[in-house]
């Protein structure tokens, strides 16, 4: 696998990161924090799709954003393979892996096991041969005997047997702590026997009683048919005797009304008959209606025509009256109307003047708001100086941030210094468990865990010794990195609380506040002179004014005279008609009234003498008509009611002789109350016995479903239990099996075995490697027990006797051996910061070493190493500088 390109965008810290990967040696060099690291994070969640840092995936996404995106290119057997992972905060992942443009898996997983498909390794062996991550390189060259074993042993997935060799323990433990219920279950067993003995024996009482109560049912149900037929037939007695009874009911209600209908019907034939007489009595006294409504009408009319006249008349005065109002005051109006027009121009130039002293009074008032203003920004001015010459020299924003990046610098450095004290803690409580289980093994072993050799008591006592005395360093120094870590932990609270109040300082504020203040200046200066300027033009106003108030005096004198032009002028506007009109009009009137009266003389000629009262006549006469057309109307229903009445009594005959049939059914039917009741009781008697035995029988057969159903859980768990039985035989037989298979997994079985076919392979592969180096090393071993062999020009050689140079150069090519072992051909090898621990001398010594690897570049097409240290910038083929700005990360390529 070959890295081709890879894009960071808000991952960690990096924003918007774009570059390609070349061949050969790429060094990316930055400062602790500078987001270097953040690259290998890219390139692993990539690969593997899991984070390396923060205690959640979504700690990957850059701070002030909800998303994070990194896309990685890679080339593996002639293929390009394009892997993009995205993370949002508020939904799930997003992954796929194209193969030369074609998708061919999505989601997380999928594209985690198409990764692995394609390298043909898993998670932990890509991991490891690719990945040479921090501390690695130091624990090989540095560490005890027993704990470059544990690194090689992991990096080559042996201690995946060990865990399994450990935890396979736990497994048979359980297996034997279940074996202890054997006897349990055994008693259990015969209890439930015993108790199923008895639930049947029970079963078979209750089922004898079930078939003697049935026998007992039978019997009652015969009796119970003979007394159900005696019930229905007095049941239907019962309902032919009720409605009979109710027919007889019905017909005498009815008898009753028709009775009611038939004296009705007489009384009205009577009252007919008295009615035609007394319309024929009043008929010749309503002629005369007719004359009187004539006489009332024309004088109706006659009224009116007098009330138009008198109302004309009036408004004739009215108009008239106007007239000689508005002539008598027209010479007053117009003069009134040309003052006035003269007050309007003189208020018009007034006006302007009382513009011009509300413009000045504004500009006054914006030369006090701006003065205020001014006063409220030299006292936010002198604030911020106060503030900021506290910590610069001068109020500068290039000064702040300087101080701001030194500052975050220093904060940087002491959380670099606290993350390495805190992994050195680390170490040294997982050595000091490591030392304590050693001493706990050494109480029982009879070989040293370090060196394997058989142990004698001294030997024992020696190793015991070194053991807690290295304990107790170990615990010694703890002590002392707490108290450095305590301190790092105040001495950055501090500066990031200083840090805090230098951000807070706005020196944007403090020039803008400057311009502003300037600015003002300039404002008030220009309201000034325009107020000098308005002044001069508002010394006339005093002559003006007296001229309009001498006008006004004079309009005072004559306005009554005005209004009453203007008051007559309006009215004859409001007229409708004039003068003329008015007149023509009463002369139409006048003749309408002639002819009225004439017409009243006419229909005076139909009546005896002149009607005092017409309207009261009239309201009599129409009474006497309206009482007439009720005779009339009710005479003519004389017929209809002697029909009616004919007709009802032909009805009465014939329900008078429904009514005797009826009577003479009822005597023929013999029923009585008593013997219905007899029947009804003897009926449910039988019947409740027969319900009671039933219901008994449900209750026995409910105890019977409730026995078979115990009897049925009892056989249920004597079958569970025989079955537990037949487990626990095959738990006994199984543990025997995890037994030999925990052993296979021991340190002299399986492990023994892969370190025997492994030990080679990583020799043979590191002499391969050993000559691309250019140290005065002439051959590496490695044999079963991993432990190392090192020959020189001079023999054989401790890995305590040779340089620092050439210890790192070892601890390199044991691990690239590793790595090519876990897979069959290595492309690429990404190296985090190799150097950590070393000092200057043995970082030196490694680049003159490694200047001889690079020029093998067929051995490792691509490698890629992360440091901070400049000493390996003379490896590189290609130096990509990393750099925090702003908060974030930036790649430059320099070569």
């Amino acid at each position: 696998m070959i890295l081709k390109r890879i894009e960071l965008k808000n991952f960690i810290s990096h924003k918007d990161t774009k570059f390609d990967f070349p061949r050969g040696v790429s060094v990316f060099r930055g400062e602790n924090g500078s987001g270097k690291s953040s690259i290998i994070d890219g390139i692993y969640y990539s690969i593997c799709g899991e984070h390396v840092r923060g205690d959640n995936i979504d700690d990957l996404i850059r701070k002030g954003t909800n998303n994070a995106e990194v896309k990685l290119i890679f080339e593996h057997n002639g293929n390009d393979y394009e892997v993009v992972r995205r993370r949002e905060t508020d939904s799930g992942p997003y992954a796929v892996i194209r193969e030369n443009g074609i998708s061919k898996a999505t989601k997380q997983t999928g594209v985690s096991e198409e990764i692995a498909k394609i390298l043909g390794m898993d998670k932990d062996a890509i991991i490891n041969s690719i990945f040479i991550r921090q501390g690695e390189i130091t624990n090989l060259i540095d560490g005890r005997p027993a704990e470059r074993k544990e690194v090689m042993a992991k990096l080559l997935e042996i201690d995946k047997l060990k865990k399994a060799y450990d935890n396979m323990k736990a497994v048979i433990d359980a297996f034997e702590d279940k074996l202890k219920d054997y006897d349990v279950i055994q008693a259990k067993l015969e209890d439930h026997q015993e108790a199923k003995d008895k639930l049947e024996l029970s079963i078979k009482e209750l089922k004898d009683n079930v078939s003697k109560i049935d026998e007992e049912i039978k019997i009652e149900e015969e009796s119970l048919k003979k007394a159900l037929k005696k019930k229905e037939l007095w049941e239907t007695k019962r309902e032919d005797n009720e409605k009979m009874t109710n027919e007889q009911t019905e017909l005498n209600e009815k008898i009753s009304s028709v009775n009611k209908m038939v004296e009705k019907l007489a009384k009205q034939v009577d009252e007919a008959r008295s009615a035609k007489e007394e319309a024929k009595k009043l008929r010749p006294q309503i002629k005369n209606i007719e004359h009187y409504e004539s006489y009332i009408d024309l004088l109706n009319k006659k009224k009116n025509k007098e009330n138009d006249i008198k109302t004309n008349t009036n408004d004739l005065d009215r108009v008239e009256g106007w007239h000689d109002k508005k002539e008598a005051n027209k010479e007053f109006y117009i003069q009134y109307q040309e003052t006035e027009k003269k007050v309007e121009e003189e208020q018009k130039e007034l006006k302007i003047y009382n513009e011009i002293e509300i413009q000045v009074a504004k500009f006054n008032a914006d030369i006090k708001n701006y003065n205020e203003n001014i006063k409220e920004f030299q006292e936010e001015i002198i604030k911020i100086e106060k503030n900021t010459l506290k910590y610069l020299p001068k109020v500068d924003i290039s000064e702040k941030q300087k101080l701001i990046q030194k500052l975050e610098k220093n904060v940087n450095d002491i959380n670099n210094k606290v993350r390495n004290l805190i992994d050195l803690s680390g170490k040294m409580k997982g050595r000091i468990e490591e030392i304590d289980e050693y001493l706990k093994i050494l109480g029982e072993s009879t070989k040293c865990p370090v060196c394997s050799s058989d142990l004698t008591e001294d030997h024992r006592n020696k190793v015991i010794n070194n053991f807690s005395e290295e304990s107790a360093n170990k615990k010694e120094q703890l002590k002392k990195n707490d108290k450095q870590k305590q301190r790092l932990d105040e001495e950055e609270s501090k500066l990031t609380n200083r840090l805090e109040e230098i951000k807070k300082l706005d020196l944007d504020r403090y020039h803008e506040l400057e311009k502003k203040l300037n600015n003002l200046q300039s404002k008030i200066s220009g309201l000034e002179e325009k107020v000098k300027q308005e002044q001069i033009k508002l010394s006339e106003k005093s002559e003006l004014e007296k001229i309009v108030e001498d006008n006004k005096k004079q309009m005072k004198l004559i306005k009554k005279k005005f209004i009453l032009y203007k008051a007559a002028a309006e009215a004859l506007k409001s007229e409708k008609r004039d003068v003329n009109e008015i007149k023509n009009h009463l002369q139409i009137l006048q003749s309408d009234l002639n002819k009225i009266e004439s017409s009243i003389t006419s229909v005076l000629k139909n009546f005896k003498e002149k009607p005092k009262d017409p309207e009261k006549e009239l309201k009599h006469l129409r009474n006497i008509k309206e009482k007439c057309d009720g005779y009339i109307v009710k005479s003519e229903k004389l017929e209809e009611y002697k029909q009616d009445l004919d007709k009802n009594n032909k009805e009465l005959e014939i329900l008078k002789k429904n009514l005797k049939d009826t009577n003479e059914k009822i005597k023929e039917l013999v029923y009585t109350k008593e013997d219905y009741e007899n029947a009804m009781n003897e009926y449910n008697e039988i019947k409740d016995s027969v319900n009671t035995k039933k219901s008994n029988k449900k209750l026995l057969i409910k105890q019977i479903k409730n026995q078979e159903t115990q009897l049925k859980e009892k056989e249920q768990n004597i079958q569970e239990f025989k079955e537990k039985l037949k487990e626990f035989d095959k738990i006994r037989n199984f543990n025997k099996f995890l037994l030999k298979i925990r052993a296979a997994f021991s340190k002299d079985g399986l492990q023994k075995a892969i370190r025997k076919i492994f030990a080679p392979k990583i020799t043979e592969f590191a002499k391969e490697y050993l000559d691309a180096f250019n140290i005065n090393i002439t051959d590496i071993s490695i044999d079963e027990d991993l432990d190392i062999t090192i020959i020189g020009r001079t023999g054989k050689l401790s890995i305590n006797s040779v340089s620092g140079g050439e210890k790192v150069a070892i601890a390199i090519i044991l691990r690239l051996a590793i790595a090519r072992l876990l897979s069959s051909q290595i492309s690429t090898v990404i190296m985090d910061e190799p150097t950590t621990h070393l000092d200057k001398e043995r970082r030196k010594e490694l680049v003159e070493a490694m200047k001889d690897f690079k020029k093998e570049s067929h051995i490792i097409p691509q490698l890629i190493v992360v440091t901070h240290h400049n000493e390996l910038e003379d490896i590189a083929d290609t130096l990509f500088e990393v750099n925090i700005i702003d908060n974030v990360s930036k790649v430059q390529e320099f070569y």
